[in-house]
């Protein structure tokens, strides 16, 4: 596969990692950090767009298009257990279902991973994600302002699951996995 670069935007700094992988193998080309202007985003919300589109245009990121992973109060998670269905329009359908208390659904991107293919009780397991629209549409304007296409986009809280689920020796373990981050 490609040299994929990934982009976070936590409160105070651009995280970038370029990279590859092939099969269970990761080969980190470069990671680089730039600050971000205090206040222009907070828990993933962009509240200054002109001070972080100059801390992106400063990063240098040096690519045609990235990962984009997000995070903040907007990201809204739950872990479901969810019929086996080859259709994934009705599995999306069945997911929002189960967002019934949140406010404006047909506003929101509804996504799914997958944790576990097969449980005990004979479904899935999946971390359901909805997002509001115009959050998304924020961050695809901004990269495009600076020549960036986005072209995947993945939430911090997958990443962080799938790095657990191939860490071979934490596999049934206990451990506590901490994110530190201002604001």
């Amino acid at each position: 596969m490609g040299i994929t670069t990934s982009v976070y935007i936590a409160n105070e700094k651009v995280h970038i990692v370029k990279g590859s992988f092939s099969g269970h193998r990761v080969n980190i080309r470069d990671i680089r950090e730039c600050p971000v202007a205090e206040g222009c985003i907070i828990y993933g919300v962009i509240t200054d767009p002109a001070a972080l589109k100059q801390s992106l245009e400063e990063a240098m990121i040096d690519a045609k298009s990235i990962s984009l992973v997000i995070d903040g109060t907007n990201v809204i998670t739950k872990l479901l257990e969810v019929p086996l269905l080859r259709d994934r329009k009705k599995l999306l359908t069945l997911i929002s279902d189960n967002f019934q208390d949140i406010e404006n659904r047909e506003n929101m991107i509804t996504d799914y991973m997958v944790i576990d293919p097969r449980n005990e009780n004979g479904g899935a397991t999946v971390l359901a994600v909805m997002v509001e629209k115009d959050f998304l549409a924020e961050y695809i304007e901004m990269f495009q302002s600076i020549g960036l296409k986005i072209e995947s986009v993945d939430i911090a809280m997958a990443c962080m699951i799938k790095y657990i689920m191939n860490i071979n020796r934490l596999y049934e373990e206990t451990f506590v996995y901490a994110v530190v981050d201002k604001h």
